[in-house]
């Protein structure tokens, strides 16, 4: 037979957390053959199949691993052949998936969140450009915007978000949040009556909007 050799000295690539199968092959030799690696190892979540040369598996890290692989044929005594292979894992673009943020509302409790997928988690969150409303902040490593917001404003930001390999992968996105006002209403709906030469005191009362209110007669006169 043919000297045993192997027919390729390249493997696929692959992405983390997707399914990943490649198979080594040999030319010459007589089948059935076996796979061993003498050398090194595949990347972590992959195996290689000894007999069918199959390397499959869920890649759980992004890195690049070089190894060795031993293959036999079944000739007494076997003809074998070695050969360096390497395959790199890479994480699927790190990508912000949040659509809009919602708007709030002045002096009412906000939360939304700032979400994040892919590349490799944990993931970290920061303001790269413009400010959020005030009262609100970031919270650094879960995307979560949050407190109390303490003015009629409309602001403009960008948020990085940067996940956790060796040279990180990072993402920006620009967002826009709203801080409305409760409309403004008279919450009063009578005054009491009074009576002639005696001191009167009654409060028409105000509420939502924004703080301190001014009051004027529209209409008619005061007794």
């Amino acid at each position: 037979p043919q000297i045993l050799s192997f027919t390729s000295d390249t493997l696929d690539n692959g992405l983390v957390n997707v399914p990943y199968i490649d198979t080594l092959k040999v030319n010459g030799g007589v089948a059935p053959f076996s796979f061993e690696i003498k050398s090194g190892d595949v990347p972590q979540g992959l195996s290689l199949d000894n007999n069918s040369g199959v390397i499959s598996g869920l890649p759980t890290t992004a890195q690049t691993e070089t190894f060795s692989v031993l293959a036999l044929d079944s000739q007494i005594p076997p003809d074998s052949v070695t050969q360096t292979f390497s395959i790199t894992i890479k994480a699927v673009p790190l990508q912000i998936v949040s659509g809009a943020l919602v708007d709030g509302i002045i002096n009412n409790s906000y939360v939304d969140t700032v979400i994040a997928r892919d590349g490799v988690a944990p993931y970290t969150f920061s303001v790269s450009n413009g400010v959020l409303p005030q009262g609100l902040s970031l919270d650094n490593n879960s995307g979560v915007i949050s407190g109390l917001p303490t003015t009629v404003q409309t602001e403009t930001f960008s948020v990085l978000a940067k996940d956790s390999q060796i040279l990180p992968d990072s993402v920006t996105q620009t967002f826009s949040i709203t801080i409305k006002a409760v409309h403004l209403q008279i919450v009063s709906e009578t005054l009491k009556n009074g009576i002639v030469n005696s001191a009167y005191i009654d409060t028409v009362i105000a509420r939502d909007g924004v703080a301190p209110y001014t009051f004027s007669i529209t209409s008619g006169v005061l007794p």
